[in-house]
């Protein structure tokens, strides 16, 4: 049986010791057998995982202040899609079973990802100016993308943290019982191997780091999103990642959509250190036609990602099953069918248009 965690490693509460000399000799502090207790812990250890962290690697020109940053523009993208200031995003506010949830502009999308000053200067490509697909551009809506996702990645590990130093039994069970778990320490490792690579992008300006495709529609969007996946499979169902093997980091592939004067742009980029594993998602994305596009971003969006706006009036046009349909991509479908050994076409149509919002 594999081993959650060895003797010698340094203990996964976070201390910076030895399991051995740390966690290994403590008890539960709770009564692993009492689910209201357990749920409590849950609650309190996701509020503690939250923090406020400039991610630029320029630490010395930070501003004191961390601020709410937008991961998607809220002048220039949020602002189109709102009804009344409102957009609705597939986050609850609660523990609730709501579909989507209504969020303010200033709400929406928000992390505390960077501070006063570089969340200013280093998107004012892309926030002052309109798109015209420079290099500097692109790298830089899938900088953010990848910052938001690095952020979310270390408030999990974070909470994985809080559980271990809370519930140290979990050393004890078997890695399939909480290899979710391990996955949360694991996939922030893997996303600062990437940021080694990002961070020198942006301090050298070598923005040709990135291999990505831009796909132009003619309309402006009434939705917008940001995402990544780590994928385990090309679109010709050969396996190019084992994601169970953690000794081996995961390569990641970004998303972003977004309306902007008068069309509406997707990029999809990976880091070009990572072509080699990617080579066949490249062939396939450089010859797709265009309803497959369209295809293709309806699928992978809600697949990937709960960082997607959607304007409220345009939800209301689509129909009770569209919205069905929309919402199982949300809750996981691909990963179910990839599970019984089925993989999902993301260029035949899901049976919902994003488009026609």
């Amino acid at each position: 049986m594999k081993k959650f965690i060895n003797r010698n490693d340094k203990c996964f509460c976070g201390s910076n010791v030895k399991y051995k000399n740390c966690c290994k000799k403590k008890k539960d502090s709770i009564d692993t057998t009492d689910i209201t207790a357990i749920n409590k812990i849950y609650s309190e250890g996701r509020k503690k995982a939250r923090f406020r962290e400039c991610h630029h690697p320029l630490k010395d020109d930070c501003s004191e202040k961390i601020i709410s940053a937008h991961s998607i523009q809220n002048n220039k993208i949020l602002s189109k899609i709102a009804d009344n200031g409102k957009v609705l995003m597939p986050i609850p506010k609660k523990l609730t079973f709501e579909e989507q949830t209504e969020y303010g502009r200033k709400e929406a999308t928000v992390f505390t990802g960077f501070c006063k000053v570089h969340d200013k200067y280093t998107f004012q490509a892309i926030e002052d100016r309109d798109f015209i697909a420079s290099e500097e551009q692109v790298f830089l809506h899938i900088y953010r993308t990848f910052v938001l996702e690095l952020h979310k990645k270390e408030e999990g590990h974070r909470f994985f943290q809080y559980l271990f130093s809370k519930m140290p039994s979990l050393a004890e069970q078997s890695f399939e019982k909480t290899k979710h778990l391990w996955s949360l320490k694991v996939g922030h490792e893997d996303l600062l191997i990437e940021k080694k690579e990002f961070d020198n992008a942006l301090i050298e300006k070598n923005f040709n780091c990135l291999s990505y495709f831009i796909w132009e529609f003619e309309e402006e969007t009434n939705f917008a999103a940001t995402g990544m996946e780590e994928p385990s499979y090309d679109y010709f169902g050969n396996k190019i990642q084992d994601l169970q093997n953690y000794d081996i980091p995961a390569k990641h592939i970004y998303y972003t959509i977004f309306p902007d004067n008068g069309r509406t742009y997707f990029i999809v980029a990976w880091l070009k250190t990572n072509d080699e594993i990617f080579h066949t998602i490249k062939e396939k994305l450089a010859n797709v036609k265009y309803e497959e596009r369209k295809n293709f971003i309806n699928s992978v969006l809600p697949s990937v990602t709960e960082n997607i706006v959607i304007k409220p009036s345009g939800w209301e046009k689509m129909s009770r099953e569209e919205q069905r349909k929309f919402n199982s991509k949300m809750q996981g479908e691909e990963v179910q069918f990839q599970v019984i050994g089925n993989l999902i076409d993301r260029f035949s149509s899901p049976g919902y248009d994003l488009f026609n919002l």
